[in-house]
């Protein structure tokens, strides 16, 4: 990867969770502690519900189409903040994805 390219997760990426990640309930949120890291990161109760289902066998598009379900929320908007959250969780480390596509260079 050159400096400066951006890589976006697509809505066909089927993302899993990396192991070594531990993930444990607050109340509705989650927190998520990666082995070896020094960091924890606070998932929301709908970012936890992503989580769940990011399993490697749900595609993101299928995950926000569940969302928008559950949740009574627009399809698109839906999709749009999976995608925001997966690329978010990625590029923490905390998941592995497959549908990635180089972006713009920046």
């Amino acid at each position: 990867m050159r400096l400066g390219r951006v890589l976006a997760v697509t809505p066909d990426a089927v993302p899993t969770r990396r192991e070594g990640v531990s993930a444990h309930s607050l109340d509705e949120d989650l927190v998520l502690y990666p082995d070896g890291g020094d960091q924890a990161f606070l998932l929301n109760a709908t970012a936890a519900r992503v989580w769940q289902l990011l399993d490697g066998r749900t595609s993101l598009l299928a995950a926000s189409t569940r969302i928008a379900d559950e949740y009574g929320v627009d399809p698109d908007e839906a999709l749009g903040d999976v995608l925001e959250l997966a690329e978010y969780l990625r590029d923490a480390g905390l998941i592995l994805t497959d549908g990635c596509v180089r972006g713009a260079e920046g």
